[in-house]
């Protein structure tokens, strides 16, 4: 059975309790997270009376609160099998489920082209870590001959230093290039999460100008998504900047991966969940249509991600989620943006969303 849990006031302690965005593309799902063990799965929705608060529910009840889209069905199954729910394997389940057509043809395109994409960037990275290791162990690499023996000598003599297998370090070098190539090499802003950060900053700086000086409600959204955005980019730069000082020492990177590759992955995936919720955010912005910037602004807020308490824990920096509650709300308060468009135009339009999310 699903229940509202309505504090006034709630800001999250971890990621673990936020839990991971999930793109449905049922309108009634919109801000929907996922949170718990595959096992034992809750979603978190914002209440949908417009009161304060959330609505839990059992993804395997999902038609006793809407009617749900097959795309959105089939994910919540999907969600089931997954080994832990994170932002980086909620990724992999849309794009499973996207790349099946339930999301239509433009959304099953991209999801084929995504998941290419993403298997170049893990093979260039584990090339470029194998450079890495190379120049961090002190040898040159010349021609692509040499540059392989280079490498082969640079792994062994980790095996032997380590005391692992040489099977155990190659392993190790292609779970850190899995772990690192949404990040790419250190400036690279191409790569997913520095490009998705720099379209956060982009965001930031436009919601500095004023877009809605005759609509109160907007203005109040638009305040909101500032300063949130704001945040999350601050805490997200240093997360960059800390992951990309980590690649500085590839051999204890690939040591630690090799024998256990959690505690690499745990600081890795801080700009993950710092990221994740905003594509949502940047693509309906993204996709705004003109005359409607104040319904967008209103959708956009309703949607804004959390920021947990242990976000600023990680780098020492007092956040103002608890201060946004009286704004956040106000917005979830409001249906403008859901009595804007037919259902079936917003499950259009978010299908064109999973399309550019992919």
């Amino acid at each position: 059975m699903a229940y509202s849990d309505a504090r006034s006031s709630w800001q999250p302690d971890s990621f673990a309790e936020m839990g991971a965005a999930v793109p449905f593309t049922t309108p009634e799902l919109a801000g929907a997270r996922a949170r718990g063990t595959p096992s034992a799965a809750e979603l978190t929705v914002p209440s949908p009376a417009g009161t304060r608060g959330i609505y839990i529910l059992d993804p395997r009840e999902l038609g006793r609160y809407c009617t749900a889209t097959l795309h959105d069905r089939r994910l919540c199954v999907i969600m089931g099998m997954l080994p832990a729910i994170t932002p980086a394997t909620m990724r992999l389940a849309a794009r499973e489920v996207a790349a099946s057509g339930l999301a239509g043809r433009e959304a099953a395109a991209a999801a084929h082209r995504a998941a290419e994409a993403t298997s170049r960037a893990e093979l260039g990275m584990q090339l470029e870590l194998l450079r890495m290791l190379v120049r961090q162990n002190g040898c040159a690499a010349g021609a692509e001959e040499g540059a392989d023996r280079a490498a082969k000598v640079a792994l062994a003599a980790l095996a032997t230093r380590t005391g692992r297998s040489a099977a155990a370090i190659a392993n190790g070098v292609e779970v850190l290039a899995r772990l690192a190539a949404p990040f790419g090499t250190p400036g690279n802003s191409l790569a997913r999460h520095p490009a998705l950060l720099g379209r956060l900053v982009a965001l930031r700086d436009a919601m500095q100008v004023p877009l809605t000086r005759d609509n109160p409600r907007g203005a109040r959204a638009q305040a909101l998504i500032a300063a949130v955005a704001a945040d999350s980019a601050v805490l997200a730069q240093k997360a960059l900047a800390a992951t990309w000082r980590l690649l500085d020492n590839v051999p204890a990177l690939v040591s630690a991966c090799a024998h256990d590759p959690s505690n690499v992955a745990a600081v890795m995936g801080r700009l993950d969940w710092l990221l994740d919720g905003w594509t949502g955010v940047l693509d309906v912005w993204r996709t705004a249509r003109p005359g409607r910037i104040c319904a967008t602004l209103t959708e956009m807020g309703q949607a804004l991600p959390f920021i947990p308490v242990e976000a600023g824990k990680w780098f020492n920096i007092s956040t103002q989620e608890s201060s946004r509650q009286s704004l956040r709300a106000e917005i979830l308060g409001s249906q403008e943006w859901r009595g804007a468009a037919l259902a079936q135009e917003l499950v259009a339009r978010n299908e064109t969303l999973r399309a550019l999310a992919a």
